[in-house]
Parts: structure tokens; C-alpha cells; sequence
């Protein structure tokens, strides 16, 4: 809980079909930047604007810098053009906060 850490997401999918990659659902309690695509760093990182959904091609890969502030399972879905589906839940429970951040000193 209000803890910054980075999570890797790698989409393939053998058609090709984008997809969106969606972290919580509505009235979500995660801070969700975009560090990277397909490995490369953004020119600024993280991306300025949090987001929750994120569209990823059909094999790509993206970096998220993400930092829950409510105890709880948050789900990660994939959605297509026709399903979604869950693919992760983060679990979020309370600790110790370090200093982290992903954002430049």
C-alpha cells in the first residue's frame, strides 16, 4: 500500500489482434504510469498522465510504474474485441513505505 513498484506485461497473441491491457476496475485505487514499450524508456518517464487501460498490439510489451493506495486484490484483465478476461490480481496489503519512486530526482 502506497508503495511504488514495476510491473512487466508481455502480450501475444498468435492472430495478432490488438488488445487492452486494463489494471483495477472502475473506481480504481491504483496509480498506473507507462514506463516503457517493448523495452524501450518513454522520453519521459513515467508518462505524465495516469491511465488504467493501456492498448497493446498483438505482441508487445509494456513497463508500468504502479502504486496502490487501498488494501485489496486489484484485477488485470486483457480485453479483446468481443471478451475480457482476468490474466493477474495484485494483492495489496499495508507495510512499511520506503522513499521509492519512479519519478527522477
Amino acid at each position: 500500500q502506497n508503495e511504488w513498484y514495476r510491473l512487466r506485461v508481455s502480450a501475444v497473441r498468435p492472430n495478432a489482434v490488438p488488445q487492452d491491457l486494463t489494471v483495477g476496475s472502475s473506481g480504481a485505487t491504483c496509480e498506473t504510469r507507462a514506463v516503457a514499450f517493448d523495452g524501450v524508456w518513454r522520453t519521459s518517464v513515467p508518462d505524465t498522465m495516469p491511465k488504467t487501460r493501456y492498448s497493446l498490439t498483438g505482441s508487445s510489451r509494456i513497463d508500468l510504474a504502479i502504486k496502490c493506495t487501498v488494501v485489496g486484490e486489484v484485477p488485470i484483465y486483457f480485453a479483446g474485441t468481443n471478451s475480457r478476461s482476468k490474466v493477474a490480481t495484485l494483492v495489496v496489503t499495508s507495510g512499511t513505505v520506503t522513499s521509492a519512486t519512479p519519478y527522477i530526482a
